[in-house]
């Protein structure tokens, strides 16, 4: 568990990890420290924020139907979603 390194990067990751980084932080710090699977958890949001998951596109709901945006050619992803 590596708690310097998240406290250094928390601030990189998407805002929700960030809430639960600083969260983890906090506990760290407190009487009872982290779990086990906390402490697991340290390491997780660190990875993430050295390596940043891809972008997804974007895929929205509406009427039932699936919405792909416009810049996606969506005669591609028939095989996908079928």
């Amino acid at each position: 568990m590596n708690l310097q390194a998240l406290k250094d990067c928390a601030d990189s990751l998407p805002p929700g990890r960030q809430s639960f980084a600083r969260s983890l932080i906090e506990q760290a710090s407190g009487p009872r420290g982290l779990s086990a699977k906390q402490a697991a958890w340290v390491d997780k949001l660190v990875e993430i924020a050295k390596n940043p998951p891809h972008p997804r596109a974007h895929v929205a709901m509406s009427s039932g139907r699936l919405r792909m945006p416009a810049a996606i050619n969506a005669t591609r992803c028939v095989g996908v979603l079928a």
